[in-house]
């Protein structure tokens, strides 16, 4: 299967942000954008999504790289965007369900491998934005988003559950833009 290239989203410009690293060598960091959004990037060793939030506000999260302690995104409800990039995780059986988001506007699980299921989405009924970009969801269910009267777009669809999926998708709901 030919993977299609990641959804192209705004550019995250920070304003403020915590270096964690020795030598001079920054291994992790994370930094809040002048929207409100949180970026949590490590680039060596796993960095703790508790330690990342704390004592932060912000509506959008973007994690890129290898977190420990994923159950804690099930605590962050009031998320508007929350975007899980390339974190080398190859198990996420145990992810949060998404089922009391109902503030979440946009979803992004890219370069993932595997995800599990978008089973328990229901609550985020404000979803506008799904980006599934070279991620497989492996129970292979998309049918549910027919149901989310607010999505305006769908990135790697044919990635996450395949090409005769995405084409009756486009057949069903025409005024959602698919890419791939």
């Amino acid at each position: 299967m030919t993977r299609s290239a990641p959804c192209t989203g705004d550019a995250k410009a920070p304003v403020q942000g915590a270096e964690h690293g020795g030598g001079g060598q920054v291994t992790s960091r994370a930094t809040l954008t002048e929207d409100g959004t949180l970026v949590v990037q490590r680039l060596s060793i796993p960095i703790d999504l508790g330690d990342a939030v704390r004592d932060r506000i912000f509506t959008g999260l973007h994690v890129q790289g290898k977190p420990t302690n994923l159950r804690l995104l099930g605590s962050l409800t009031h998320l508007t965007e929350l975007r899980l990039q390339s974190t080398g995780h190859t198990d996420f059986t145990d992810s949060p369900s998404m089922a009391a988001f109902s503030s979440l506007r946009r979803l992004e699980l890219i370069n993932l491998r595997t995800w599990p299921s978008l089973a328990g989405m229901e609550g985020a009924t404000n979803l506008e934005w799904l980006c599934v970009s070279r991620t497989t969801i492996q129970d292979g269910r998309w049918e549910m988003l027919l149901g989310f009267g607010k999505l305006e777009f769908v990135g790697g669809m044919a990635d996450a559950f395949g090409r005769a999926a995405a084409d009756e998708f486009r057949e069903r709901r025409p005024e959602v833009r698919v890419v791939g």
